[in-house]
């Protein structure tokens, strides 16, 4: 599985995170993530996701800058599984380069 250019690094001793351009989540992590929440679109082990599934917003902006096209697709069984998670597209989408922001909205539009 091919990695995805974001990650959390933490900044302080708060547990304050951002997205980290210089190391990557992989597939499998993602993958991982999206099981550990339920949404079962793609086979992973819920134990390496590194607690992405605990951080929505970096989970929704690496799914939707991922390479792979099956996990971008994997935002709408994200969003019906976790509807709650729609408070945070508006965070995750300022996150992403533009071009994946397209993404981003219009698979939030298909599931919503």
């Amino acid at each position: 599985m091919k990695d995805t250019p974001l990650s959390l690094s933490k900044l302080n001793r708060d547990n304050v995170y951002s997205m980290d351009a210089r190391s990557t989540f992989t597939g499998e992590q993602l993958a991982g993530a999206l099981q550990a929440l339920g949404a079962q679109f793609i086979m992973g082990k819920s134990s390496i996701d590194k607690g992405l599934h605990n951080h929505p917003a970096y989970l929704i902006a690496a799914l939707a800058e991922s390479d792979e096209s099956r996990l971008r697709l994997s935002l709408i069984p994200l969003f019906l599984e976790r509807p709650e998670f729609a408070v945070h597209v508006r965070r995750a989408a300022n996150l992403v380069r533009p071009t994946r922001r397209l993404f981003l909205q219009s698979y939030y539009t298909a599931a919503v």
